[in-house]
């Protein structure tokens, strides 16, 4: 685990998808990026919801290659 004091988060309004079109929906919806930690928070009126995912390597935006003979 990577000691990082920098913390990402971004905020707003949750939607849901119908076909193509986006409906708007009740609450707030934060996410955070903490050292190698997603932390998503969905508030509505009447629960809230948390939850932490582990992610790897957000750092790293290489393809690998296959090797060529």
């Amino acid at each position: 685990m990577r000691a990082n004091n920098n913390v990402t988060e971004i905020t707003g309004s949750p939607a849901r998808v119908w076909g193509n079109v986006l409906i708007p929906a009740n609450g707030k919806m934060a996410l955070k990026i903490t050292g190698d930690i997603l932390q998503t928070t969905h508030t509505t009126a009447l629960e809230k919801k948390e939850s932490w995912t582990p992610i790897q390597n957000i750092d790293s935006r290489q393809q690998s290659r296959p090797e060529t003979a």
